[in-house]
């Protein structure tokens, strides 16, 4: 801390710490200033059935003191959730998918995060300059539709 270091926690599928609340409360318990987490949203959606991401306001609230990073990407929520297929669905070219990022935006500027938002991109098949245009360009919508 004394460097000015800070440390976030990544709450990923299938590992130690898997779930946003987990690492909320480990975050509580150490009680560091420089220790956070980092929001993916394949990951919470991976975890998440469809139709019940209503609660995702609520966790973020719980997650906005100890909130340093998001990352996002497209993604449909699938009620079945295995092998490639899983990652093919939750991990999309941002701009495509059922998910509502830009609602999910949406709550990110309701609690007033500020930190800096990645975009996730394990397992894309597009080449990457053309994933990474069309990504911007998404993001770009995507602001301006959240700022309406």
């Amino acid at each position: 801390a004394a460097q000015g270091l800070r440390i976030m926690l990544y709450p990923h599928y299938r590992f130690w710490l898997e779930r946003v609340d987990h690492a909320i409360e480990l975050v509580e318990k150490v009680n560091r200033r420089n220790l956070g987490l980092t929001f993916n949203l394949p990951h919470w959606l991976a975890l998440t059935k469809p139709g019940e991401e209503s609660g995702l306001s609520d966790l973020l609230q719980r997650a906005k003191p100890h909130l340093f990073a998001v990352s996002v990407c497209g993604a449909t929520n699938l009620e079945t959730k295995t092998g490639a297929t899983m990652w093919d669905s939750l991990i999309q070219p941002l701009g495509t998918g059922e998910f509502n990022v830009v609602g999910f935006l949406r709550l990110l500027q309701g609690i007033g995060f500020r930190g800096p938002v990645g975009l996730q991109c394990y397992n894309l098949k597009q080449p990457k300059p053309v994933h990474l245009k069309a990504s911007v360009m998404a993001w770009q919508e995507m602001l301006k539709a959240a700022n309406r």
